[in-house]
């Protein structure tokens, strides 16, 4: 059986398939960024220089067009505080705090203001979702932090546990391409896979871009128009294939027996190595339609299907051939 490169137990790397359809490795640095504070002086002196220090704070944004209201106006419910060059931002939902962290000393303008606040309402609306689906069983972070910077030497953005790096000029230049961050959201999902326990490393990468479908910005009206999920022809294995992924889901899941979940739990837990996959994938079919059945047989129902060649492309808020036909996210996230 033929091997990938080994990530790092501890550290998860992960460069997303971009619109563009490339991917390349990347690196980040280990240090999660500290937020600044404002300091208060004496107390009989506090009233006036703490009014100066926090315009002094939170103006530097401001004078960038980034501002608490621009962020309120995005997403109403959250509570968003601007600290120098961070923004800070949490909420409850669903009984779970989540803080959301936005590290912005290295950002060069190139991802506009408006962007910054699109970034932020992703976040609140795909992150928990996926959280509550997969994170609780994993521990995963409820607390995320973005990193937009102009410096750092990637093409687009990289994950390193709970904080995400998004090259400050990857947005100024694929105006579309929110659900990037989508992809990250998901390697923070999985809280480190080990691909020793994986059929193929691979899986840890077509995760992540089922979630960036399934759970894409406003039902992938962005998404939609500049990345697809590619037919059984393009991804002709369950190696490669993210839309496989979809179809399982789609196909044989339920809300009392959620395959995908099941999919999820095995490829953290570490109980099956990658030898022993064969029962893995009769774990994962307990209790549905497919249960008997190997996974090269699945493979070929599905290979078989319309699911696996509809197009999967529509222009912004438009629905692709594939949605017509099957109504996938409102399904898989009900």
């Amino acid at each position: 059986m033929k091997r990938k490169t080994i990530i790092p137990a501890l550290l998860s790397f992960a460069l997303l398939t971009a619109c563009a359809g490339g991917s390349e490795s990347s690196s980040a640095d280990s240090s999660k960024p500290q937020t600044e504070s404002v300091t208060v002086s004496e107390p009989a002196q506090s009233s006036q220089q703490d009014s100066s220090s926090i315009q002094e704070k939170t103006g530097e944004l401001a004078e960038k067009g980034l501002t608490k209201e621009l962020l309120a106006k995005a997403m109403p419910d959250v509570n968003t505080v601007i600290n120098g060059t961070t923004v800070m931002q949490d909420s409850d939902i669903n009984g779970y705090p989540y803080t959301l962290t936005i590290d912005l000393k290295g950002w060069a303008g190139n991802t506009t203001p408006e962007q910054i606040a699109t970034l932020s309402r992703l976040f609140w609306q795909s992150y928990p979702a996926m959280f509550e689906r997969f994170g609780v069983s994993s521990g995963a972070s409820r607390d995320v932090t973005f990193i937009i910077d102009v410096n750092y030497d990637y093409e687009i953005a990289a994950t390193q546990r709970d904080v995400i790096y998004l090259q400050d000029k990857w947005l100024g230049q694929n105006k579309n391409d929110y659900d990037c961050i989508t992809h990250e959201l998901a390697h923070v999902i999985q809280n480190i896979w080990d691909e020793e326990y994986l059929e193929y490393s691979g899986y840890i990468e077509r995760f992540a871009d089922y979630c960036r479908y399934v759970y894409a910005l406003d039902d992938g009206y962005f998404n939609d128009s500049c990345w697809c999920l590619k037919d059984v022809f393009a991804e002709d294995s369950r190696e490669t294939s993210v839309r496989f992924l979809v179809w399982l889901d789609y196909t044989y899941s339920t809300k009392d027996n959620d395959l995908m979940r099941r999919f999820y739990d095995i490829c953290y837990g570490k109980e099956y190595q990658t030898v022993d996959w064969e029962s893995a994938w009769a774990e994962i079919f307990k209790n549905t339609e497919l249960e008997g059945k190997e996974i090269d047989e699945v493979w070929g129902i599905f290979a078989e299907s319309d699911f696996a060649i509809y197009d999967s492309t529509s222009e912004a808020g438009g629905r692709s051939q594939l949605l017509i036909n099957y109504d996938i996210r409102n399904k898989l996230k009900a």
